[in-house]
């Protein structure tokens, strides 16, 4: 068997992982592959051969859809973390709007330190 052939067969399995949303606490493997094919259209029992390393020539068609559903689910989940990063990047700026550190004292009510309301930081 080809160098290329087994690199594929070995690769497909974690592209069905992927594709099938990976298998949630208390499932079985059975519902990712149902997940998976009926994202990618590729039939279950022909996913179910290529997670039990059964099948041993992989058909172009069927490592290509598998190839592309993952780069979908890899480019939903980096722009759900870009998004979030952006999101924690705001709530930061606005923290640091609303707070005066740039004094390098803190405005306190009644007495302090130095008598009119600063204590050094």
């Amino acid at each position: 068997m080809s160098a290329i052939r087994e690199q594929i067969i070995e690769e497909i399995p974690e592209l069905i992982w992927t594709v099938g949303d990976g298998r949630g606490r208390g499932e079985t493997y059975d519902r990712m592959l149902d997940r998976a094919a009926r994202k990618t259209g590729v039939p279950y029992a022909r996913l179910w051969a290529y997670w039990y390393r059964k099948v041993r020539k992989p058909l172009a068609e069927e490592y290509v859809v598998l190839r592309h559903w993952a780069a979908l689910r890899a480019d939903a989940e980096t722009n759900r973390l870009m998004a979030e990063m952006e999101r924690s990047q705001r709530d930061a700026a606005d923290a640091r709007s609303n707070t005066d550190l740039g004094t390098g004292s803190v405005q306190l009510a009644g007495s302090s330190l130095f008598g009119d309301g600063r204590v050094a930081l």
